[in-house]
């Protein structure tokens, strides 16, 4: 019967094969053969394999020649304390004595690992020479074993290792190697084979005494694993490979990871172990250990010398931020890093349907890509995740749509009388451009609509132009538009729907006119415009999140229920004009135009928005509109504050200057005659003219002589808000809320005091008693 040799049986069975080859072109330095310790001779049973030394420049060598060196050493009949219960002790050991263990006496180290015997080492040469037909690889170490007790040298071995190739690839290897690891190259695996022949003939040579009892441990001739591979993620496989005495029980186990796995014998002394990770599974750095055992007898060990293994299968976070901008050749993708500290980089997906059948077009390590293998007029979905070098895969990020932009401005007139998509590019509008009723309309980002003399967009279906922060949707005047200083009409709305999102209206005499209408106009830029949005009946319109501002009028509203909402309305002539009208107007900046708001015939709430003042005369509103109580700043961190009259706004400039400097001299002089009660009355009129640090610090005093913490407390707290980096204000508040036994604001007040004013003793004092 003809026999099968599976890759696995190839890589056990070759091994003997490559030491024998290496053996034809090797030159061997042959260390001292050592004689068998005579009987009576006291010999240590308990056996310590300390750190070898390294006298080469490869910085990992000595530790694996030293793990080599234990694994063939385990098989002999003694009692071995694993590495990794000797290490620790021994580096304690260090830490205690303040030597390196090298320097301290053998019986203190044998006391303080529990050993009666010390073996010692040191990799003497370690060379590596690669040319086109040539391969040199050799390996030297010395140990010694001294008895604890004595202090004695029982024995000494020398040995070293050379591999020769010349004119033959290392083929074999290759072949071997496909069963268990794809990662490993063909240097590392002659490395592998030379350090774990040497740690052979160094055992080889070490002596038992006669009539030493112990059972013969099981052989191991050698392990590989696919350690290099890792990380490992879900669904990968990790493996190892074991040539040892056939008819026995192999297992294998992963640091404290995992434990008893088995591993099966596919020939004759030669073992198989595989394990596929598993959702859940996480190990950083775990050493693999491999067991050959007699049932119910002795067992043998083995450490990997190649590596450690890591398992991962925690998944990058999710991908957001995806933005993309279309060109003439190409569509490019940005998208926001995420914090992975193991990241691989990125894979970019593409799909010609929003849902469904995504496939890889680039893996990248940067937050962007270019992608120029798209045609045109060809719409274009794409999904951005973050892969880890585990393999891990996070979810997908949201999709984004994008249409290769076209080279030449089309041009649009008359009427669109069935559903279309505008791409990416500029359009040139001619007279009256209809969309027809039942008709839906669609600009993409990166759509740009010039608008030629007398042109105008009229919606009587519905209009959706949606772009994005880096491709807006334009409504623009043309060139003719921009030579003779005119204007185009406008986009109107009649009984239509309509969503205007991330869009910029410039240069109309009617940037969006909104006739019955349900019109949301969301994060766009009205500009330039002789009116931009004007409105009337119902539906209304909702404007949200946009700005309106070098208009000569920006909102006129009549007889509607629009909803205005979180907007800046700024530097027009007038920023909201209400007729007949009960809109929702909430969350805005509307300041510094001519007038903000103007309202007839019914009346009009301003409550909720920021006017550029508290002070209602200073508020810019006319007619019916009134605000009670409104922003103290700008939205979104101003705060809700009562609007505030002021009695002094008939006064001239000068005369509110005089008045405000009378009232502080005054308020001075009643502070010091300790009279607080008109003190602060003077300086509360003062505020409402002017305010200033000194004001809000001597109020904040004046309360408090009055014994009212809390409105001290109040004006100090606004006095700080204003002026931040006013000390005198800042310590004023801190030692209040220290003397009202609001500890942990004090001591953060006081920290902050002290950084404006980091000599002053007086606080370092409370704030060290506070830290006690």
């Amino acid at each position: 019967m003809k026999r099968v040799v599976t890759p696995v049986v190839s890589l056990l069975l070759c091994l003997p094969l490559l030491v024998s080859c290496a053996a034809d072109g090797a030159a061997r330095k042959e260390g001292p053969v050592v004689a068998a310790v005579p009987a009576g001779v006291r010999y240590p049973a308990v056996i310590a394999v300390l750190p070898f030394g390294n006298e080469t420049d490869d910085v990992a060598v000595a530790g694996q020649v030293r793990r080599s060196f234990y694994n063939h050493f385990s098989s002999k009949p003694f009692r071995d304390i694993e590495i990794n219960v000797l290490d620790p002790k021994l580096a304690l050991l260090e830490k205690e004595r303040g030597k390196d263990f090298a320097e301290i006496p053998p019986a203190e180290i044998a006391e303080a690992l529990g050993a009666e015997g010390l073996v010692y080492g040191r990799v003497t040469d370690y060379q590596r020479v690669y040319a086109v037909a040539y391969s040199q690889m050799g390996v030297e170490a010395e140990v010694w074993m001294v008895d604890a007790a004595t202090g004695k040298e029982l024995w000494r071995i020398k040995e070293a290792v050379r591999y020769h190739e010349g004119g033959v690839p290392l083929s074999p290897v290759g072949a071997v190697m496909t069963a268990v690891t794809t990662a490993m190259n063909i240097r590392d695996i002659q490395r592998t084979r030379v350090i774990n022949e040497l740690g052979w003939k160094l055992n080889e040579k070490v002596p038992v005494p006669e009539g030493f009892e112990g059972e013969r441990e099981p052989v191991i001739r050698n392990v590989m694993t696919n350690a290099g591979e890792g990380p490992f993620g879900k669904g990968k496989v990790f493996k190892v490979a074991m040539e040892g005495e056939p008819g026995l029980v192999g297992i294998f186990e992963i640091g404290g990871f995992r434990k008893a796995l088995a591993m099966r014998e596919v020939s004759p002394g030669e073992y198989l172990g595989e394990y596929m990770v598993v959702p859940g599974d996480e190990a950083r750095d775990a050493p693999v250990v491999v067991y050959l055992g007699r049932p119910g007898g002795a067992q043998a060990r083995w450490f990997d010398i190649t590596g450690l293994v890591t398992i991962d299968t925690e998944p990058p976070p999710r991908v957001g931020g995806l933005t993309g901008v279309a060109f003439t050749d190409r569509l490019e993708l940005a998208w926001k890093g995420v914090d992975a500290s193991d990241l691989k980089g990125y894979r970019v997906m593409r799909s010609i349907k929003p849902l469904s059948g995504y496939e890889e077009v680039a893996f990248v390590e940067e937050t962007r890509f270019a992608d120029r293998s798209v045609q045109a007029a060809t719409p274009y979905y794409y999904r951005v995740t973050a892969v880890d070098a585990a393999g891990n895969e996070g979810e997908p990020s949201e999709s984004r749509r994008l249409v290769l932009r076209h080279g030449e401005p089309v041009a649009v007139g008359g009427v669109i009388a069935e559903d279309r998509t505008f791409y990416a590019g500029d359009y040139v509008l001619k007279g009256e451009v209809t969309v027809a009723e039942g008709v839906s309309v669609e600009l993409e980002p990166g759509v740009r609509f010039f608008f030629e003399p007398g042109a105008s967009l009229v919606v009587l279906g519905a209009l959706r132009a949606v772009g994005t922060a880096d491709s807006l949707v334009e409504f623009l005047p043309g060139r003719a538009v921009e030579a003779d200083g005119g204007r185009w009409k406008g986009i109107f709305f009649d009984s239509a729907s309509g969503r205007l999102e991330r869009a910029r209206i410039s240069g109309a005499a009617m940037g969006v006119v909104v006739t019955r209408s349900a019109v949301k106009i969301v994060s766009a830029v009205m500009e330039g415009n002789v009116t931009a949005l004007a409105a009337s009946g119902l539906p209304s319109p909702e404007v949200t999140g946009s700005t309106v501002w070098h208009n000569e009028a920006g909102l006129r509203l009549v007889e509607t229920r629009a909803v205005v909402r979180g907007n800046d309305i700024t530097q027009n002539g007038v920023g909201i004009e209400a007729v007949d009208s009960s809109p929702v107007i909430e969350g805005n900046n509307i300041y510094d135009n001519d007038v903000n708001v103007r309202a007839r015939g019914a009346a009009l709430s301003l409550d909720g928005n920021y006017l550029g003042s508290v002070k209602v005369q200073q508020m810019r509103i006319e007619g019916e509109a009134a605000a009670a109580k409104v922003l103290d700043g700008p939205a979104p961190e101003g705060r809700p504050v009562d609007a505030v009259e002021d009695p002094y706004a008939s006064l001239s400039d000068e005369e509110r200057r005089e008045l405000h400097t009378r009232l502080v001299i005054e308020g001075g002089r009643y502070f010091r005659k300790r009279n607080f009660g008109k003190a602060a009355d003077s300086f509360e009129k003062a505020l409402m003219i002017e305010p200033s640090e000194a004001i809000y610090y001597y109020l904040g005093l004046s309360y408090q002589e009055m014994d009212d913490n809390e409105r001290a407390l109040a004006y100090l707290t606004e006095g700080v808000e204003k002026y931040p980096n006013d000390s005198g204000l800042a310590k004023a508040r801190a030692l209040l809320l220290y003397q009202l036994e609001r500890l942990d604001e004090a001591r953060r007040a006081l920290a902050e005091a002290l950084r404006l004013n980091p000599g002053d003793r007086q606080i370092k004092f409370i704030l060290e008693r506070l830290e006690r």
